[in-house]
């Protein structure tokens, strides 16, 4: 999927870096919806909680490879 920037990313990595509360209030929030429904309300939620933007939200996301 692509992010606003329209950097592509990969969604089940971008969950795995999601803050476990906020993902979970998000999806009991949203319920079913598309990935991208879900990543771009996280990202909006992520950046409201913690005043940061998410990582995958980011032009040039940086991961670390495990």
């Amino acid at each position: 999927m692509l992010n606003a920037h329209g950097t592509e990313i990969n969604f089940t990595a971008a969950t795995a870096l999601m803050d476990k509360e906020l993902r979970e209030e998000i999806q009991c929030r949203l319920g079913p919806c598309s990935d991208e429904d879900f990543f771009f309300a996280y990202a909006a939620a992520h950046y409201e909680t913690f005043g940061e933007v998410f990582e995958f939200a980011k032009k040039f996301p940086v991961v670390q490879k495990s």
